[in-house]
């Protein structure tokens, strides 16, 4: 529009330059190409402005090559029937491959325990010996959605290397809500959140840490849309974390709650809502008897100047390269 009105007529100006009159030809192939480039970047660790430029340029230029090759031949009739075979060939496989990499697919430890039952051993005087002296490493759950999932090998490798036993269970789409309304996936999270206390008192470990990583301005409660930072929405979230909290049995494992990171590419409004959801989960620490774990000063130390310390690519999950660093952060704090 603004080409338009700065040209004095349709035959001069911008609009007959050859930049911009290849660019209209070659638009639509230009359309069809750039989500399947941005799907295939997206698993690549890249800063935003450098995945966009390079699926720019990488559309354009298929763009400009199927356009000789394919469309206007197909506008022309002189595509051969071979050829046009292998083109839909062709285009069927890039679309599958495109679907499939769009697919969001839970880490192997979303499922799978990692930690045996803690048992207790009788010592020469017949008393039971303290869970501490039982078990050789200490013991860590992290519950959560497909954040901590997504970090799992990253998690699992920095807790190998600190003598740390970990056991994740994490699946993607779960908020920790008792109420399967709440869910992005009914059946799976509603089965995944009433088996938690149980594999919690089975496994009995030192610390429970509770990672839900989904921020923004709001959330949503048996089913009612709340604002984080309203009075009503502050009612509701304390509601759920306190059946969080109540998941562990009192005085056995300790609990924490990793605090909500701002997300960079959310805008102002999400990021309130996400300091109104850590303040209220540090004002309810004390009563509930829980504490409190923030990735923030590693990763979003001031909004929005300096929220890209650690890479994450589509504004929540950190790239491998990221996950490494959180988990560093992560063990360091909670065995300091």
């Amino acid at each position: 529009a603004l080409l338009i009105l700065a040209s004095p007529s349709i035959t001069h100006g911008p609009l007959v330059w050859a930049p911009i009159r290849a660019l209209g030809r070659w638009s639509y192939g230009i359309y069809l190409f750039h989500w399947p480039l941005t799907i295939a970047t997206s698993i690549v660790d890249l800063h935003p402005w450098v995945r966009f430029v390079t699926v720019a340029v990488l559309s354009t230029a298929l763009a400009a090559v199927s356009y000789q090759l394919i469309e206007m031949p197909i506008r022309l009739r002189t595509i051969s029937r071979p050829r046009l075979c292998a083109v839909g060939l062709v285009s069927c496989c890039a679309l599958v491959v495109s679907l499939t990499l769009a697919q969001p697919v839970g880490p192997l430890l979303a499922t799978q325990p990692t930690l045996g039952p803690l048992v207790t051993t009788a010592t020469a005087a017949g008393a039971p010996q303290s869970a501490a002296t039982v078990a050789a490493h200490r013991r860590i759950m992290i519950v959560g959605d497909s954040v901590p999932a997504s970090a799992s090998a990253q998690l699992t490798a920095i807790a190998a290397a600190r003598d740390i036993d970990l056991e994740i269970r994490a699946e993607p789409g779960c908020v920790g809500s008792p109420f399967a309304i709440d869910q992005l996936l009914p059946d799976i999270c509603a089965r995944f959140i009433d088996g938690l206390a149980a594999r919690i008192a089975v496994v009995q470990p030192d610390v429970v840490l509770i990672w839900f990583g989904g921020t923004g301005q709001w959330f949503q409660h048996n089913g009612i849309r709340h604002d984080f930072c309203s009075s009503e929405g502050q009612a509701a979230y304390t509601a759920r974390l306190r059946f969080l909290a109540s998941l562990t049995p009192p005085d056995s494992s300790r609990v924490e709650f990793v605090l909500p990171v701002p997300r960079a590419d959310l805008g102002p409004d999400a990021a309130l809502g996400a300091n109104c959801e850590a303040e209220i989960t540090v004002a309810n620490a004390a009563t509930m008897r829980y504490a409190t774990l923030a990735l923030a000063p590693a990763v979003c130390p001031s909004f929005p100047d300096d929220c890209q310390r650690v890479a994450r690519p589509d504004g929540l999950h950190y790239s491998a390269a990221g996950a490494l660093i959180v988990a560093g952060y992560l063990f360091d704090q909670l065995t300091s």
